[in-house]
């Protein structure tokens, strides 16, 4: 089995982003979504996740990290209604399932960056 990983982290507050929601979706060719997984970042900002897909399958997933609900129940009501990218949305296309994919990820209240390594 493959493994999804990610490290995320709160740019604002200089910290690990801890009980950020995470989904994970399959998408087939025509573009339909299965949900694989729904987690929330442990006290690290981390987490880690088994996935099952054969290579010549179905190996596009999507990473969806609630950015906007994050920093809403961090900075509460000064925030609200003040984000217009609510989500950070990762598409990945995985090669090979027995490896493990690393996803770290930085939010802000205005940006997003993310890089990946195996």
């Amino acid at each position: 089995m493959a493994t999804i990983s990610s490290h995320v982290l709160d740019a604002f507050h200089g910290c690990s982003a801890s009980g950020i929601r995470v989904l994970c979706h399959r998408l087939s060719e025509d573009q339909k979504s299965e949900q694989v997984f729904e987690v929330k970042a442990n006290e690290e900002g981390r987490i880690v996740e088994e996935i099952d897909f054969t290579s010549s399958g179905e190996n596009t997933f999507e990473l969806v990290f609630f950015s906007d609900e994050y920093f809403r129940e961090k900075l509460g009501e000064s925030y609200a209604g003040r984000q217009i990218v609510p989500e950070v949305v990762i598409r990945l296309v995985l090669p090979d399932p027995e490896i493990r994919y690393h996803v770290p990820v930085i939010i802000g209240p205005h940006s997003n960056t993310f890089w990946w390594s195996e």
